[in-house]
Order: structure tokens, then C-alpha cells, then sequence
């Protein structure tokens, strides 16, 4: 994850996961990161569950930057960001995932 700011840390946002498929969310989490500072970046590692009913269907990890705290003009919570991934026949894990993706700023490693 980079930090595209120029001045601030990401230490005011909460980032949270879900995995989506078959129109219900499957499962979801909290990212806990270090402090980013402006410019830098981090490789996240998410712990995604092994579910036996993630077949035969797309699936999609959505991660989302809401706000720790309320600012003058936005409550607490407010979404700042969100990107969603396909997660590419993405199954109970039997082999080594594939963990390429088209996104230079994200790294995603599958743990058991």
C-alpha cells in the first residue's frame, strides 16, 4: 500500500477488507498497518479465510479507507476510499495462489 499524500500519514484512516461473491459478503477484517508516511509504502499481508463454498462463482476482496475520527466537514467513518479485486478462481487453497495483479501499489499474499 502507498501513501499518496504528500503531507499526512494514513494514521487518520481505518482500512478494512471484505470477500464478496454470489451477491453476500463471505467474510471481512480490520488491515492493521504501521505509520505510512507521506510518499512511502508497505506490503500488507491479509489472512483470508479458506471456505469450501467459494466455487463456481466470481468473487471480489473490496478494501475500503474510511475516517478514524470526524473532521470539520466529514463525520467519523466517512468512506475517503475503495478499490475492489477480482479474486481470480479463488478456492479453498490446495496449491501455491496465484498472486499476480495488474495493481503496482498492492500486494496480496494468501496465508493458510
Amino acid at each position: 500500500m502507498k501513501n499518496k499524500y504528500d503531507f499526512i500519514d494514513l494514521s487518520h484512516l481505518v482500512f478494512t477488507w471484505e470477500i464478496m461473491g454470489k451477491g453476500k459478503m463471505h467474510s471481512s477484517g480490520k488491515i492493521t498497518l504501521s505509520r505510512i508516511d507521506p510518499g512511502s509504502k508497505e506490503v500488507i499481508t491479509l489472512s483470508l479465510p479458506e471456505n469450501k463454498s467459494f466455487d463456481n462463482a466470481e468473487y471480489f476482496l473490496k478494501i475500503k479507507a474510511r475516517l478514524e475520527e470526524g473532521q470539520p466537514l466529514l463525520e467519523k467513518n466517512h468512506l475517503i476510499a475503495w478499490e475492489q479485486f477480482k479474486l481470480a478462481a479463488f478456492s479453498p487453497i490446495s496449491k501455491e495462489p496465484n498472486t499476480q495483479n495488474d495493481f503496482e501499489f498492492l500486494e496480496i499474499e494468501f496465508v493458510r
